[in-house]
């Protein structure tokens, strides 16, 4: 007999960005893009989390992974994944990687195993960590243009995961000049990825660098546009920062 359908997952499912939601004094697209950054910005704190934990490795810390991706928010980016063309909906969050796990074979002819998504973060992280501080840190366009095209591999998701984490580290620093540059370094990048996805070119991102920036130089209520969603992204971080350390003083 088939395995019965587990419908609790359904409990923790997150509705998809909607205008609806969206405050009357904000425009709809922004606050949807609010939304999005934000379940990101949580998305990528679980995963440093959970690859802390794992690096204690004790039973009691493997548990509290379980706990994390047991509450994990399912929405429709990562409800289900892709796999020879199927469509393979997730019933629960993935098991943590124990060592028993990770000393199953495998026979030649099957494919190795996928890394997961905290994994590729780490080695993404551990590989060029040096290079997204340094693009943090930079403070003006043609700067910012030469680096990315200079650096292909700054041009993805995880840079992006990085940097948000990276803004919430500075302003729980102190931090709130370099916190509002790095913000403004995140946005652009992230409108740079979102242009190449809509061009249908997201494995490399490099023909849109020169576009985003010839645009946001020339016109300059596009610069003031970047300048004022700045300014709202890096409230929702000021914001969470005081909601983080009072979380931290309540632990």
């Amino acid at each position: 007999m088939s395995k019965p359908f587990d419908y609790s997952k359904w409990d923790r499912l997150e509705i998809s960005d909607d205008e609806k939601d969206a405050h009357p004094n904000i425009d709809s697209s922004l606050m949807i893009r609010i939304k999005r950054e934000q379940r990101a910005r949580r998305e990528a704190e679980e995963q440093m989390k959970i690859a802390q934990l794992r690096k204690v490795g004790t039973p009691e810390a493997l548990q509290q992974v379980q706990e994390i991706q047991r509450k994990s928010k399912l929405h429709v980016d990562n409800i289900c994944r892709v796999v020879d063309e199927k469509t393979i909906v997730k019933s629960s969050a993935p098991a943590p990687v124990t060592s028993t796990s990770s000393s199953i074979s495998h026979s030649s002819n099957q494919p190795p195993v996928a890394q997961s998504e905290e994994e590729e973060f780490e080695e993404f992280v551990e590989k060029n960590e040096e290079l997204l501080m340094e693009f943090a840190s930079i403070s003006s366009f043609e700067e910012s243009e030469k680096f990315l095209l200079d650096h292909k591999s700054v041009l993805n998701d995880h840079a992006c995961g990085w940097l948000l984490l990276h803004q919430l580290t500075l302003e729980m620093a102190g931090e709130r000049k370099a916190m509002m540059n790095s913000t403004r370094q995140y946005l652009m990048l992230r409108n740079i990825i979102d242009l190449a996805v809509e061009a249908k070119k997201p494995e490399d991102a490099r023909p849109m660098v020169p576009l985003f920036f010839k645009q946001v130089k020339a016109d300059p209520e596009r610069a003031r546009m970047l300048d004022e969603e700045t300014s709202k992204f890096a409230t929702q971080i000021i914001n969470r920062a005081i909601q983080k350390k009072q979380e931290m003083q309540q632990q």
